[in-house]
């Protein structure tokens, strides 16, 4: 085992685990307390000192638990940087002639700060500000919404609701060596829904310089393959195939997957966006097709790109309904490999999400071909809330030997406000899932908030 750091320890033990609620409420603040050994636990109860007899058990008891009491507390330690980032959102209105409005437009504005680098943060803010506001208007959608707002007058008249139109952005990593964002165009122009396109804007935050694809290895070429390569065969797990349209072949990944600024660089690997109707329908939402970072650099990602946080990786659930919506048998076949207790030795790994049955909802996580979702309902009520698309594994302290498995979950307040909070689970070298606590937020973003951390 590596040496432990002295951040932050949570005493969790394996009988206060099996005593949790099973209600995804929001977590009490127990605070935090350092592990006691149990013979000197006893000595404080009893008021007297152990006989040799005692002492004898005690060791043999201190031997058999070592193990467990080490694999059931955590430290939480995350990597500072030396940026910040901010976010103002900018509102204008469109109206017609009778003051009407029309149209409601938004752009969410970043601005980084840095004591350290405030030349680069102030390059970073310019370049950003400027391509945002390039991108702001959009003329064809202003046309529409004049046009149908004057059509609404009409004979046929019908009642006239504003267009939006959006830019909203998202900081997807911000570290010493890369500050990247995901930008989202959202417009509503009538009809059932509205539509949305993303992009990935990246810099080098060591120059303030936009990075574009091929900066990101010394051999575009050989990269561009190999990661191709992996993009299809991740298209080809049951994770995926569930999101996509049938047949979805190499040319399809890559004409859009490798499109021009379709990229970004998030806390797990490099993530490559799929629109809504470009490779899955419209109810798949925007699906992400990501690069980890230790497979990145086996391509040729340059060093200057890599990445040296708590994050590992990020997956989708495993669908597991029929063509009609039905559950559907669950194999617990695998979808990856994955060395989560330091042991050496990958497990297997399938995480079906929520089951459903005439008993109530379920989560299905196979670790090594055994069923151990129970371990995670026994926190997380599925009818408090809902998960969300995916879950990731984060390394909560990368002083230990441990990988942790984090359920991302939003519990539904009293105002009906959903609420993101992270599950922390830890797959122990006894094969057990044991429960760690959890954090306000999502691990997989920005807002995670880990000095909220209790058990």
């Amino acid at each position: 085992m590596k040496k432990k750091s002295l951040t932050f320890l949570l005493a969790i033990s394996m009988l206060s685990l099996c005593a949790c609620g099973t209600s995804a409420q929001k977590p009490a603040d127990n605070g935090t307390t350092d592990a006691v050994p149990a013979d000197e636990t006893a000595s404080e109860e009893t008021g007297a000192a152990p006989d040799s007899d005692t002492n004898a058990a005690a060791e043999d008891s201190d031997t058999s638990n070592e193990s467990q009491e080490d694999e059931s507390s955590v430290t939480v330690s995350t990597s500072p940087t030396i940026f910040s980032v901010t976010y103002e959102t900018k509102t204008d209105e469109l109206t017609a002639d009778d003051g009407t409005v029309i149209l409601i437009s938004t752009v969410e504005m970043p601005t980084l700060a840095s004591e350290e680098a405030a030349d680069i943060a102030l390059k970073i803010n310019d370049d950003m500000a400027a391509y945002l506001n390039s991108s702001g208007e959009n003329s064809e959608i202003v046309r529409y919404a004049q046009e149908d707002y004057q059509n609404s007058n009409g004979e046929d008249g019908w009642t006239f609701s504003a267009y939006t139109n959006d830019i909203l952005v998202q900081t997807t990593r911000m570290d010493d060596n890369v500050i990247s964002f995901k930008i989202t165009y959202y417009s509503y122009a009538g009809g059932a829904h509205g539509n949305y396109v993303s992009i990935g804007r990246s810099y080098n935050a060591q120059t303030g310089e936009q990075i574009i694809f091929d900066d990101l290895t010394e051999d575009a070429d050989t990269f561009r393959s190999t990661a191709l390569d992996y993009l299809v065969n991740l298209a080809e797990s049951s994770a995926y195939k569930n999101r996509l349209f049938p047949n979805m072949g190499s040319s399809e990944i890559e004409s859009t997957l490798f499109a021009a600024d379709k990229w970004f660089f998030s806390n797990t690997g490099i993530t490559f966006i799929s629109d809504p109707y470009a490779l899955g329908p419209y109810a798949a939402g925007t699906i992400y097709f990501t690069i980890p970072y230790g497979e990145a650099v086996n391509m040729g990602l340059q060093e200057a790109y890599d990445y040296f946080g708590n994050y590992t990786q990020e997956r989708y659930y495993t669908y597991a309904y029929d063509e009609d919506g039905n559950p559907s048998e669950v194999s617990g076949d695998t979808e990856y490999t994955f060395d989560l207790n330091g042991d050496g030795a990958d497990e297997t790994i399938a995480f079906y999400g929520f089951l459903y049955s005439e008993d109530g909802s379920t989560m299905s996580l196979y670790i090594n071909g055994e069923q151990l979702g129970e371990t995670i309902t026994e926190q997380i009520d599925p009818s408090a809330g809902y998960l969300d698309s995916t879950y990731v594994l984060y390394d909560l302290d990368p002083a230990d030997d441990f990988i942790e498995i984090g359920v991302l979950f939003s519990v539904i307040d009293s105002v009906d406000k959903p609420v993101p909070y992270t599950y922390f689970f830890r797959y122990t070298t006894d094969n057990e899932l044991i429960y760690l606590g959890s954090i306000e937020g999502y691990a997989s973003g920005p807002e995670a908030d880990f000095e909220s951390f209790v058990k």
